[in-house]
């Protein structure tokens, strides 16, 4: 009698510890659903003949994108404008911004509550990924 129950236990242990693993999977996957990420982010960027970029990342519900990209201080006032698609990852840890530039890989970007990260190539944060901040509202 004692093994059967122990066994039972046992039985019981293994199928509650299997549910919590595949319950924080489902949660990390569901950044989707689960974080406000629609909005506008903001972040500034290194320049080399200016004073800084200044770049507005704006995600809208129906999956697409504007990169508003402004060149603050060059002897030429450069604002750029970028729109497409984006995608997110299989494992809802980051999205990818879709862009039609030739030789120019896609952006991937991590989205934490009120926060995008870029990554690097590998999908990863490094030393020189940009933390974008959300806009409580539109300026």
């Amino acid at each position: 009698m004692k093994i059967a129950l122990t066994l039972l236990l046992l039985i019981m242990l293994l199928f509650s510890s299997s549910s919590i693993a595949k319950q924080s999977q489902d949660d990390s996957q569901n950044n989707l659903n689960s974080l406000d990420w629609v909005g506008t982010y903001i972040g500034t960027l290194p320049c080399d003949d200016c004073k800084e970029i200044q770049k507005r990342i704006t995600l809208y519900e129906d999956m697409t994108y504007e990169i508003r990209t402004e060149y603050i201080g060059s002897k030429t006032p450069t604002d750029l404008i970028q729109n497409g698609v984006f995608e997110w990852s299989k494992d809802g840890s980051y999205i990818t911004l879709k862009i039609d530039i030739p030789n120019l890989k896609p952006f991937k970007y991590k989205i934490n509550e009120n926060t995008l990260i870029s990554l690097n190539i590998k999908s990863e944060v490094d030393e020189n990924s940009v933390k974008y901040t959300k806009l409580t509202r539109i300026e």
